[in-house]
């Protein structure tokens, strides 16, 4: 492959320049700190009152990761470190990855939990309306909200019951092999 000496790629700017780099990292940091400053806020506040949560260790991590590497940036103006370490100890591309990774996953939680919630609700809408209740040998049927925890229950081998129940499971089925398939 030929590469042309005087041709300098978007790359090559960047790996031969460190503070086109460091830039380029605060340039794409600064609007994820922006859009989930929520992390930051949460995190102090709880870390304050003693109640350390999940924001709490997002707000660390990212924040140690910008304040080392705003100590490094900061050494490196001053003289007191080579240029050509600061690409090696700066972390703002991990701390944006941290607040952005985190936030990724809620997302996916989120997400899951809201068709696991529809899911249950959908297979509680399936739960019949009556039961069979025994009383001195007869079966009856009364609204399930009737039925109290001493009343014996059953089935019994009436075609009404056998019919019902089997109504019930194919329902069940059916019901079970769509979410299965979404």
């Amino acid at each position: 492959m030929y590469q042309c000496q005087q041709c300098l790629t978007i790359r090559s700017i960047i790996r031969e320049n460190s503070y086109v780099n460091i830039s380029l990292q605060i340039i794409f940091l600064i609007p994820i700190l922006i859009l989930k400053r929520d992390y930051f806020i949460n995190g102090f506040k709880n870390l304050i009152h003693f109640d350390p949560t999940m924001d709490s260790l997002i707000a660390l991590g990212a924040g140690a990761a910008i304040i080392y590497s705003i100590y490094s940036l900061v050494l490196t103006i001053n003289g007191m470190m080579m240029v050509g370490h600061l690409v090696h100890n700066v972390y703002f591309e991990s701390a944006g990855m941290i607040v952005t990774l985190i936030s990724f996953g809620k997302y996916l939680e989120a997400k899951s939990k809201k068709k696991t919630t529809d899911a249950i609700s959908k297979l509680l809408q399936l739960a019949p309306d009556v039961a069979c209740r025994i009383n001195d040998g007869k079966e009856e049927f009364v609204k399930i909200s009737e039925l109290k925890i001493d009343d014996k229950s059953g089935l019994g081998v009436s075609w009404l019951n056998l019919m019902k129940l089997f109504q019930l499971m194919v329902k069940l089925f059916k019901e079970s092999v769509r979410l299965m398939n979404r």
